[in-house]
């Protein structure tokens, strides 16, 4: 079964480089100046680098008080799924040096290019869609927000990209899922190394002592 899917999946995503993505990049490449000023805004709210310095300034005040300790370990996860997220993709960017969208409208370069150290050529995949997906993933399983407003939100971020001409429908479906992947593998090893008694001793003397400080 997981055959399956992994093939249906493939050829999807060869669909998509043939046909999907570049039809969709000549459909939206003029959009309104509202809608694109828009677009923008929610980009940079989603911005993977942004969110990993909300979400590491947010873990240090959990540990400075006490009555935030218990979003420590929550908080510790979205962090931890950022950091790998962003490191996976960028090394996927760096290693197939797709040409963003905008390179295909304006000079008609498509494809990849390997390891091509270039802005422009950092389309594949998409960051903002695996950290995006990746915290959906993390507040799911700790039910603290409904589903359905965290899976809008990570859908609307992942479409704002294509929109944008930033990337192309395939990037932002194999970043959601490099998202989501990284996103379950992290909440299954730190869920594990909690109920690891020694670790929870450690994790309580190190809060005595930044309460102490």
């Amino acid at each position: 079964m997981k055959f399956i899917v992994a093939a249906l999946l493939a050829t999807f995503l060869l669909i998509c480089y043939i046909w999907i993505d570049p039809f969709v990049a000549y459909s939206i490449k003029t959009l309104p100046y509202n809608i694109h000023y828009m677009l923008i805004i929610c980009n940079m709210i989603g911005n993977p680098f942004a969110q990993l310095i909300l979400f590491l300034s947010l873990l240090c005040i959990s540990f400075i008080f006490k009555k935030l300790n218990k979003w420590s370990f929550v908080l510790f996860q979205f962090t931890l799924v950022i950091i790998f997220s962003m490191f996976i993709c960028g090394l996927g960017k760096i290693i197939f040096s797709r040409a963003r969208p905008n390179l295909l409208l304006d000079n008609k370069i498509y494809g990849f290019f390997w390891s091509i150290f270039s802005y422009n050529f950092r389309s594949f995949p998409s960051s903002h869609a695996a950290v995006a997906f990746g915290i959906f993933y993390v507040i799911k399983k700790h039910k603290t927000i409904p589903s359905i407003i965290l899976w809008m939100f990570a859908s609307f971020l992942a479409i704002t990209r294509i929109m944008l001409c930033k990337h192309y429908v395939s990037d932002v479906i194999v970043g959601s899922i490099i998202g989501m992947f990284t996103a379950y593998t992290v909440v299954i090893l730190t869920t594990k190394y909690k109920k690891d008694m020694k670790l929870q001793k450690l994790l309580k003397a190190l809060l005595q002592l930044v309460n102490l400080g």
